[in-house]
């Protein structure tokens, strides 16, 4: 497994990662917006820094997971590329962790320190699995398919 520090991580590897990384730098208004920062959002110097890392990160349309390590005595804001909307939930370690607009409008939360594991971002009510869904369209095609058959051999008798 790949284990990225948070410079690294964001320049090598933001597209898959749904831009999940640690912040290490805070932009202030006259600052440029550049990767790795956090902005928008109140930061005390001991919320960011580099000794966190990132791994295995897997990101989709509505949801987007990675394994997640805070070392340190503080807790570390953790940016999550998808749009803020009450209705994301964020999870570390199936406990769920408050979520803030940051950065424009992107999910920021505060993992809390000493931590690791698996931090995963899903909108609610996103639940319903893909599988599911594509048995569903298979079964309404299957019936569909039928009921035109069932019509055709009709119409020939």
């Amino acid at each position: 497994m790949n284990n990225l520090s948070a410079i690294e991580y964001d320049s090598t590897a933001r597209q898959k990662a749904g831009l999940i990384y640690f912040p290490h730098r805070i932009c202030l208004d006259d600052d440029t917006v550049r990767s790795g920062c956090i902005y928008g959002v109140a930061v005390h110097l001991d919320n960011i820094g580099t000794e966190c890392s990132v791994e295995s990160p897997e990101d989709f349309e509505f949801a987007c997971s990675a394994r997640i390590v805070n070392p340190t005595e503080y807790p570390r804001w953790c940016i999550v590329g998808k749009p803020f909307q009450e209705n994301y939930i964020v999870q570390l370690n199936q406990t769920e962790l408050p979520v803030s607009p940051v950065n424009d409008g992107v999910i920021g939360v505060l993992v809390p320190p000493f931590s690791e594991g698996l931090l995963m971002c899903q909108r609610e009510g996103d639940e319903f699995p893909l599988v599911h869904t594509i048995l569903i369209i298979t079964a309404l095609v299957f019936i569909f398919t039928i009921a035109i058959v069932r019509k055709r051999s009709k119409k020939m008798s």
